[in-house]
């Protein structure tokens, strides 16, 4: 499955809302074995993630390899903090403990656990990481990444003696 994001308590529990492409049916058989089926929803993809993040209080992208998981700033934008592994690109704009978490090894669960478990049990330190996630995601936007890409490019342009 794609992302998963922890979403609203229900009676005191939280639960997990796993949304994108995979193989959902392995991952449910499994939470179906772990005696947690009751807590994790297997969405699939969804049309319009900007509702998805908005019913979220985090994104967890534990991935093993994205160039640049756009789900990650997206998911900022909305002011929710996120946890992703050093794995995926976007991790380069995610302060740990400041806007997010990054994971080392997003196949350890006790290190998921660790990252996950201050954001769940403080309402506080989401809503304050989640404002700087906010504020992140605006310092990325569309525009000011085009400036990036552009002054990238001359600065090439410079050293190769053509600018």
């Amino acid at each position: 499955a794609g992302l998963g994001a922890a979403r609203g308590r229900v009676m005191g529990e939280w639960r997990l809302r796993v949304v994108g492409k995979g193989n959902a049916a392995r991952y449910a058989a499994q939470a179906g074995r772990l005696g947690i089926d009751g807590r994790v929803e297997f969405a699939g993809p969804q049309p319009d993630m900007p509702a998805e993040y908005g019913r979220a209080d985090l994104l967890l992208f534990p991935t093993l390899y994205d160039a640049f998981g756009t789900v990650t700033l997206e998911a900022m934008a909305t002011g929710i903090p996120v946890v992703v592994s050093r794995q995926a690109g976007s991790s380069e704009v995610v302060d740990d403990r400041v806007d997010g978490r990054i994971v080392e090894d997003p196949r350890d669960p006790a290190e998921l656990a660790a990252a996950v478990e201050p954001l769940v049990n403080d309402p506080a330190l989401r809503a304050k990481m989640g404002l700087a996630a906010r504020a992140k995601a605006e310092q990325n936007g569309i525009d000011a990444n085009i400036e990036k890409v552009v002054a990238l490019y001359r600065e090439i342009a410079r050293e190769k003696g053509r600018g």
